[in-house]
């Protein structure tokens, strides 16, 4: 997901804050170096707040630990708070239930989930058309649910998710990874369809847009993971202990690496 807050949210919010300023102006007469002054502090300090701002939003995306990202969400939310458009405080709740599942804190994602659900629009789950950051709402939950094994509830929201149409290529993929997901997780022994589904995710890493468009997440990792997760049921432990290997080695996303361990010591202890 791109940061929620850009040039534009910026210069708008600093129009809005200064208007009533420049309004009095206009209406008093007020002597010109009377304003400029105090406008130009209260310009120069919201600038200087949501530059601070825009760069704890870039540094998200870098932040390893679930935990520290975590509370730099939190704290951001609680600081902007007042100054957060619907849209943005959608966004950061987002990022902060993907930091809880990242985690392992599956019912607090879930509990996130549903605050983010409360603040969306209320035509949201009506809509018969979606771009991929609203179809990452649905793919989110529905993986929060899965780990959690929460199965019926998942394919619930997916049937939902399926009867859409999306507008894009990143709201298509997610689509599709989703589908793969739930194939995977109801441990169908018969795995051609989640093999098929793998297949069509994969087709679509190639489009730079999709990893532009959500740079926090490591979709070639998560395809492995769900390939490993195959071999499994598949019974090719070998191949599915090179992919969790890979995966542990490889990839950056703290879920990732902590669900390959958690599945190498399920089966190790195992056999």
């Amino acid at each position: 997901m791109k940061n929620p807050i850009d040039t534009k949210f910026i210069v708008i919010t600093v129009l809005i804050v200064t208007s009533p300023i420049i309004l009095a102006y206009i209406m008093t007469y007020t002597p010109m170096y009377v304003v400029f002054f105090p406008l130009a502090i209260i310009v120069m300090l919201a600038l200087v707040f949501f530059h601070n701002q825009y760069k704890t939003l870039c540094s998200i995306p870098d932040i390893q630990s679930p935990d520290r990202k975590i509370a730099v969400v939190k704290d951001f939310l609680v600081k902007s708070n007042l100054l957060l458009v619907k849209d943005v405080k959608q966004k950061m709740l987002l990022m902060l239930a993907t930091a809880y599942a990242d985690k392992g804190d599956y019912p607090a994602a879930l509990e996130t989930c549903g605050k983010l659900w409360g603040l969306l629009p209320k035509d949201f789950a009506r809509k018969t058309s979606l771009k991929g950051e609203q179809v990452m709402i649905y793919a989110e939950e529905i993986e929060i649910l899965l780990l959690l094994g929460r199965i019926k509830a998942a394919e619930s929201l997916l049937k939902q998710l399926l009867a859409k149409t999306f507008s894009d290529s990143s709201g298509l993929f997610l689509s599709k990874l989703t589908r793969a997901y739930l194939s995977v997780y109801t441990g169908d022994v018969n795995t051609s369809a989640s093999r098929e589904l793998l297949g069509q995710a994969w087709s679509f890493l190639s489009d730079s847009a999709i990893q532009e468009e959500f740079p926090m997440k490591d979709f070639k990792h998560t395809l492995f993971f769900l390939e490993a997760k195959t071999d499994m049921l598949e019974g090719k432990y070998n191949e599915a202990y090179a992919l969790f290997t890979n995966i542990i080695h490889g990839s950056r996303c703290y879920r990732l690496t902590r669900i390959s361990r958690e599945e190498l010591e399920y089966w190790t202890t195992r056999s």
